[in-house]
Parts: C-alpha cells; structure tokens; sequence
C-alpha cells in the first residue's frame, strides 16, 4: 500500500493506493475482455446491495465487428438468470384479454458498431419485464376460431427472503420458438431488420453480498 501526500495551497490531501486491489481489478477487466472476444459483453456490477433495493450496473460493449442493435429496456431478446435463496416471481397477468399485445418502440433499440458500449443502472428489486412470444385463439364472427400471433411484456419482480444471504445474477439471451412473429405483432416491424444478439451475448456471474 502506498500514501500520496499533496500539499495545494495549504490544504494537505492525502490519497491512499491500494495495489492488491487495483491489480485485481486490473486482472479482471483484462479477463472479461479475453472471455468476451467477439461477442457482446455484458458486465454487471453491484451498486447497491440492500435487500429491499438491488441495483446493478450494467456496461454493454461490442467485442463483434458488425453493428448490433441492443433493447435499452433490457428486455429482448434477453433474460436475467437469479439464483440462491431468492424467487423471481410474475404478475400473472392474462395477454388473452388485449393486456401488453401491442406497444414496443423501434426506437428502445440502440445501435452499437464495434467497439461501442452502453451503460444503464437497473434495480432489480424495483420489478423487470420479460418479453413472451405465443399465440392465443382469437373469436371472429365470419371467420370463427383462429389463432393470432401475439407478443407482450410481462412484469415481474426479485422478492428477497430475510433468510437470503446473498444472490447470483446473469444476463442471457434467449428466444422462444415464436420469437419472431411475436416480435412482429408486438414491435409492428420484422426483427430480422435488427441485429439482435442471439449466442454471441456473454455475461459474468455477479454474485452481490446483501445486506440488512
């Protein structure tokens, strides 16, 4: 460890240089760079880690060398991994009942060329979306009973026991079997017009220590 004293103008500031830990962070970033190598990374990192509000940060960069367009809602085509003693749970909506079956904005995806990151702070605790793909039957007087595409949004939430001690976070991507005519019925456009990422995502594990 090492002490910096500087004297300005008469006021003394002292800086204290932790190697061990610079050195480790150091080691780590070269390490996530090394793992990610043509991929889109994902580097999550705790930046509160209270049981009632987990937030972490997450730094999107493009390892690839072709553009690719990135949801800055978080929501598709990804989805958050948990585990420990923690349940992430959804509202139980019904997408039957013209409930989220239409709404996505082209404009939630962000184009990163390579080389290029993003950088959002998501609280956990605060409630996610997840996006699911299907079909539902739909009645119509001439036609009769049909099935329809549908796409939609559905809001769900990390609930922490007091007997959690800690949780493990990931970000995967993941897509249904319907993914794309669901797409299209939710977002109104084809996403083949996107470059969405798909297994060139990569992600550390974070694992958040929390507290009372």
């Amino acid at each position: 460890m090492l002490v910096t004293i500087l004297a300005i103008g008469g006021t003394v500031a002292f800086f204290v240089h932790d190697w061990e830990t610079t050195k480790k962070a150091e080691a780590d970033k070269a390490a996530i760079i090394a793992a990610a190598k043509g991929k889109v990374a994902v580097f999550l990192s705790a930046k509160n880690s209270q049981r009632d509000r987990v937030v972490v940060e997450a730094e999107v960069a493009n390892y690839t060398d072709a553009p690719v367009d990135w949801d800055s809602a978080f929501v598709v085509p990804l989805n958050w991994k948990f585990s420990g003693d923690v349940d992430f749970q959804k509202t139980g909506s019904d997408p039957s009942i013209g409930l989220h079956l239409s709404g996505g904005s082209r404009n939630r995806f962000v184009r990163l060329l390579p080389g290029e990151k993003l950088v959002k702070e998501i609280e956990l605790t605060r409630g996610l979306m997840r996006f699911v793909c299907g079909h539902y039957t739909f009645h119509d007087e001439k036609r009769g009973m049909y099935h329809r595409a549908m796409g939609y949004e559905e809001p769900m939430w990390l609930d922490i026991p007091e007997k959690a001690t800690s949780l493990t976070v990931e970000l995967t991507s993941h897509r249904e079997q319907e993914f794309e005519i669901g797409f299209q019925a939710y977002f109104g456009f084809d996403p083949k017009g996107l470059s969405l990422v798909d297994q060139n995502l990569w992600s550390n594990i974070l694992t958040i220590d929390l507290d009372k």
